[in-house]
């Protein structure tokens, strides 16, 4: 039969139970493909992939600690993480809080690429940005705490700032992409 496919279930010698056989081999049914047919088929392929693989990378990505995560220390602990991006411009937030003891900050922020310390008068023209984010967590600052001494960086020509400040027992590091 040309243009017909045939979907059959190959048993091992033996009959179905109320299926129809003949020999070692059951029918299930006889589809008659056209070339519209395996267009349409192609072109749904097509269109679906992309959708089921993004969703597979979401759901690894929520699975997978971000590397920020995983450069803490093993005594962190009350760990809070906040994602947020654009899937298409490629702008994120990320937020962290963990309780972790101050003498290592220093040791994580080196891990991360951050190690110059703010200073408003040395830094001002740079743009150092905390956004204040969708998580009700993310609050490092009271009103005598400012960037004033974090741990940052900011690399030329790369609209990024990377934030590590130690505030009332908590590590708050935020990066943002824009």
């Amino acid at each position: 039969m040309c243009g017909t496919n045939q979907f059959v279930i190959m048993m091992n010698g033996g009959k179905g139970r109320g299926l129809r056989s003949k020999g070692d081999k059951i029918y299930l049914s006889n589809m008659r493909f056209t070339k519209r047919t395996n267009i349409v088929m192609i072109i749904a392929g097509v269109l679906l992939l992309p959708v089921f693989l993004l969703s597979v990378a979401v759901v690894l990505g929520s699975m997978i600690p971000s590397p920020a995560q995983r450069a803490l220390p093993a005594t962190a602990t009350h760990v809070q993480e906040y994602y947020d991006s654009d899937l298409f411009s490629g702008d994120y937030t990320r937020f962290i809080k963990a309780r972790i003891p101050e003498k290592e900050v220093a040791i994580f922020a080196n891990k991360m690429g951050v190690s110059e310390r703010y200073s408003a008068r040395k830094h001002a023209n740079l743009p150092v940005v905390i956004p204040s984010g969708d998580a009700p967590w993310w609050n490092p600052w009271n009103p005598t705490t400012r960037l004033e001494g974090a741990l940052f960086s900011c690399p030329p020509g790369k609209d990024k700032s990377v934030v590590a400040l130690y505030s009332n027992g908590y590590l708050y590091y935020c990066e943002y992409k824009w």
